[in-house]
C-alpha cells in the first residue's frame, strides 16, 4: 500500500494559498506590493484575471516554506513592539500589501509617530546567497531591484499612512540550505524608484484598458519585460508571444 504524501501536501498548500487569497478580496482590481518591479504586460495579464499556468508543486513547496518562516517569525515577534503581517495602501494607484515587520516612534494621539522601519523577510536557496553575499568576483553584477522596490513600496504605503517623515527599509535574508540569515539595508532611493514604477505602469494600464494585453509586445514595450528572464518563469508564457522565453 503506498501514501502519496506529496498529492496530499499539494492539496494542503493549495488550499492555504486560497485562504491567504481571501484577505485581497474587497480589493480586486488592485495590485499588489509584493509584484513591484515585474514586467507591466505581467501586470496587466493578473489584473484582467487572465487564466495562468498552473503552479508546479515543486514552486509550490518552496513557496510554502517562505510561508512559514514568515509566519515563524511572526509568532516570535507576538508579545514584542513590532507590528506583522501589516497592511498598507497607495490608493492613487490602486496597490495594497502586507509589510512582514515593521515599527514606528511617537507615543499616543500627543506624540503621534515621525519615523519608521521595515523589514522584508526574504527565503533564498544558496545560488542566490552565493551571488548576494559570496565572493566578490562570483557576485552578480547585474543584479534585479524587484526586492528594494518592493520593500521602498511599503515605505510608500507607510509613510503615507501614518504622515511619516522618514522610514528605514532593511530586508532579512533566510537562506534555506543552513538556516543562515543575514540583514541588508535598502537605500532610501527605491522609494523614488517605486513611485516612478507604480506612476508608470497606472498609465500604461490606463493607456490599454480598451484593447487586448497583447499590444503590449514583449521587447518592444519599456518594462515588458523589466528584465529578460522573467519569461522563463512567468505564469502567462504559453500566451505571451515573449522572444525571451524559448517554447
Amino acid at each position: 500500500m503506498e501514501i502519496n504524501i506529496s498529492d496530499l501536501y499539494h492539496q494542503y498548500i493549495q488550499h492555504e494559498s486560497d485562504l491567504r487569497k481571501g484577505a485581497y478580496i474587497k480589493y480586486d482590481g488592485w495590485f499588489r506590493a509584493s509584484s513591484a518591479g515585474q514586467c507591466f504586460k505581467k501586470q496587466a495579464y493578473k489584473l484582467r484575471k487572465t487564466k495562468s499556468e498552473p503552479i508546479e508543486p515543486k514552486v509550490a513547496r518552496n513557496f510554502r516554506l517562505g510561508t512559514i518562516v514568515h509566519e515563524d517569525i511572526a509568532k516570535a515577534l507576538a508579545e514584542s513592539r513590532y507590528y506583522t503581517e501589516y497592511r498598507v495602501e497607495i490608493p492613487d494607484f490602486k496597490v495594497v500589501g502586507h509589510i512582514d515587520v515593521c515599527t514606528m516612534d511617537g507615543d499616543g494621539p500627543k506624540h503621534p509617530p515621525k519615523n519608521g522601519a521595515i523589514v522584508d523577510i526574504k527565503t533564498v536557496h544558496s545560488f542566490k546567497w552565493r551571488k548576494m553575499f559570496g565572493r566578490r568576483e562570483n557576485r552578480d553584477k547585474n543584479p534585479s531591484k524587484n526586492y528594494e522596490t518592493q520593500v521602498g513600496t511599503y515605505a510608500l504605503g507607510l509613510a503615507d499612512k501614518h504622515k511619516l517623515a522618514h522610514v528605514d527599509m532593511s530586508i532579512l535574508w533566510y537562506k534555506k540550505d543552513d538556516g543562515q540569515m543575514r540583514s541588508q539595508t535598502v537605500h532610501q532611493k527605491y522609494i523614488a524608484v517605486a513611485l516612478e514604477y507604480w506612476a508608470e505602469l497606472s498609465e500604461v494600464i490606463e493607456e490599454i484598458k480598451h484593447f487586448e494585453v497583447d499590444v503590449l509586445v514583449a521587447g518592444a514595450e519599456p518594462n515588458v519585460p523589466v528584465y529578460e528572464w522573467e519569461c522563463r518563469y512567468c505564469e502567462f508564457s504559453n500566451i505571451c508571444d515573449s522572444p525571451f522565453y524559448d517554447k
